[in-house]
């Protein structure tokens, strides 16, 4: 049995004879290359995008140092600074009047009963946004980042709490014992 190959005509024979392949591969290339850096520019915005329906409330991120507490809070209002009003308020409580399950130092709130906490002081949370209070312990915080919202605005907002300082100043106002509850 004798195999034969049909021999293909110059024109066919390879994409290497008439420069084809390289002619696509250069173009291949100059695409990759002009591609390249506008895909590393959109990388690198810094804007956060979240397009997902978080629950509000708030979320430990991590303890930067001593006395210190990152974590992240949403808020909702009808525009966007009463939903960052808001995420401001909610970190606030939840250090406050509930604690931070995952974080040892802040397991516990720092009060001993919400309850209690309110009567004594009934307007404190809405107080320590207004008069700017709570810029005392707040370390550092981040640009809210707008989340999508059935209605109004929902904004998630990170910052570092001095909960050191926090504590002492709720000591000094009566609204907690100096040695905890």
């Amino acid at each position: 049995m004798i195999i034969s190959f049909k021999k293909f005509p110059a024109s066919e024979r390879s994409w290497f004879s008439n420069g084809l392949l390289f002619t696509y591969l250069s173009v291949f290339i100059m695409r990759i290359i002009i591609l390249l850096p506008i895909v590393f520019l959109l990388a690198c915005n810094n804007k956060l995008q979240v397009t997902t329906n978080e629950p509000l409330g708030t979320t430990f991120l991590e303890s930067p140092g001593s006395g210190l507490v990152t974590l992240r809070s949403t808020g909702e209002g009808s525009n966007f600074k009463k939903a960052e009003k808001d995420a401001i308020i909610r970190a606030f409580e939840t250090v406050i009047l509930r604690g931070m399950p995952r974080f040892t130092a802040l397991s516990r709130p720092m009060v001993a009963s919400e309850s209690e906490f309110r009567a004594k002081a009934p307007e404190f949370f809405n107080g320590l946004v207004q008069e700017g209070t709570y810029e005392r312990f707040i370390t550092e915080q981040w640009d809210p980042v707008e989340i999508a919202a059935q209605r109004g605005k929902r904004i998630s907002k990170d910052m570092t709490i001095n909960y050191q300082n926090l504590r002492k100043y709720l000591e000094e106002i009566g609204a907690t014992r100096k040695f905890g509850y």
